[in-house]
């Protein structure tokens, strides 16, 4: 047990120098060398032996020296890092592994790509190693999610939005902003469903630990209590029926499952535009695009230019989420047209924007041109709609760090503050920024 602890000890002393030493070296060599392929061998072997503190004294000078060898590197040493942290009590010990972990998991991202999957497993990661840096944890994970969409795995969703939680209840995160990452994350896992990207079990089991935790927090259940002996007495009058639905909306609990139950008898029993309205905006926000577009259609048709703007805005959300960009945006346009106090159309807009990165541009560069259009639109959002600019800033930050490197616009013979045309269907200006760190 002694010699374990000594050993360990060596390892934290060692590894501020080794990192230090880390970027030069990886200057100098970085290629594959029968020296490195041995030694990968070497620690491989002491894996199976058991003897992971020998193994990580050796993993530390592949991963020194060979730094560009092989992926499995990083893996194999995060596991060891892991082991380590395990069998270490002394917390600034413990921080020092776990910074070390990190980056790790950075180089990971330098030498290998996979940005988004890898930012994916680091934010899991620091969430679960130290769960009071809840916040870094929580932008790693909406970096990860912003670049993997709905190929972003069920546990990274459930914990992107887990921290999100925990920023709201700590005061740093404004509840409509939860209410918007809730609605991001059950669109992506509809997404990933549909794709069969994802098993229905593994769908139902995040879904479900959301929506436990997204209640949990705003007390919906409790809004309904409140009403609960005057539903029972009357549950099939409208007049009775109206205003719970109001005070659930004006609490945000317009995704409860007793939610829909009323406003679906509300609208059997009385299907006005208004009520068809509520009825479809409740599809929309769960992203179930064939109940929400059949009821939503009844609200564009109304007469009332409030009404009508609601249901563009709802549909331009649909549009948008089923991957019919062009279709959203200007149905986003309308409802800015019918009702210029409606400041969401161009959140809308915004996100119509960014999800065209796939297939807006002949490169990854051109590609990330269209973030700086989408975050434009939020700057909008922020500057002239003051009672959402808690979104607007949250996604402003969310796309900015999707901005290309300094490095990639040089190399794309541009320079930063410069014009650029973003085309496909878009085909806006844009002023060419770079990602800050």
């Amino acid at each position: 047990m002694k010699r374990s602890v000594k050993h360990i000890q060596f390892v934290l002393i060692c590894f501020p120098v080794f990192f230090q030493a880390y970027s030069l070296q990886a200057r100098i060599d970085n290629g594959d060398s029968l020296n490195c392929v041995m030694q990968m061998e070497t620690y491989r072997e002491m894996l199976v032996r058991h003897d992971t503190l020998g193994a990580v004294a050796v993993w530390r000078q592949v991963f020194h020296t060979c730094p560009a060898i092989s992926e499995d590197i990083y893996m194999e040493g995060a596991v060891m890092l892991d082991y380590l942290m395990a069998r270490t009590w002394e917390q600034e010990a413990r921080r020092q592994l776990l910074d070390s972990l990190m980056f790790v998991y950075d180089r990971r991202i330098a030498y290998f790509g996979r940005e988004g999957y890898v930012l994916g497993r680091k934010g899991v990661e620091l969430l679960l190693r130290d769960s009071a840096r809840f916040e870094e944890a929580f932008w790693i994970l909406n970096k990860s999610v912003s670049m993997e969409g709905f190929l972003s795995r069920p546990p990274i969703l459930v914990n992107y939005f887990n921290t999100a939680c925990r920023l709201a209840e700590a005061g740093k995160l404004d509840t409509v902003v939860l209410l918007q990452v809730y609605l991001d994350c059950r669109q992506m896992l509809a997404s990933a469903l549909a794709d069969k990207y994802i098993q229905p079990n593994l769908h139902q089991e995040a879904v479900k630990t959301m929506d436990i935790a997204l209640h949990q927090y705003l007390d919906c259940e409790r809004i309904v209590l409140a009403f609960d002996d005057l539903l029972k007495k009357d549950s099939m009058n409208p007049a009775v029926l109206e205003p719970v639905l109001r005070a659930l909306e004006h609490n945000h609990c317009v995704l409860a499952d007793k939610y829909l139950k009323l406003a679906k008898r509300l609208y059997d029993l009385d299907s006005t535009a208004a009520n068809a309205l509520r009825l479809g905006s409740y599809f929309a926000r769960k992203g179930i695009a064939p109940l929400a577009m059949p009821v939503l259609l009844k609200a564009l048709k109304s007469g009332d230019s409030l009404i009508m703007a609601k249901g563009q805005l709802y549909t331009a959300m649909v549009n948008c989420s089923e991957d019919r960009a062009p279709y959203g945006y200007q149905h986003a346009a309308n409802a800015l047209a019918l009702d210029p106090s409606e400041g969401y159309s161009l959140i809308i807009q915004g996100d119509c924007y960014a999800l065209s990165k796939g297939f807006c541009g002949k490169s990854d560069y051109y590609r990330k041109m269209v973030f700086c259009l989408a975050v434009e639109k939020y700057q909008e959002a922020l500057e002239q709609y003051p009672d959402i600019a808690s979104i607007a800033r949250f996604r402003i930050r969310q796309y900015s760090a999707l901005f290309p490197e300094e490095k990639e616009i040089l190399e794309a013979g541009m320079k930063e503050g410069q014009e650029f045309l973003v085309t496909c269907w878009i085909y806006q200006k844009t002023t060419v920024r770079a990602r800050k760190k």
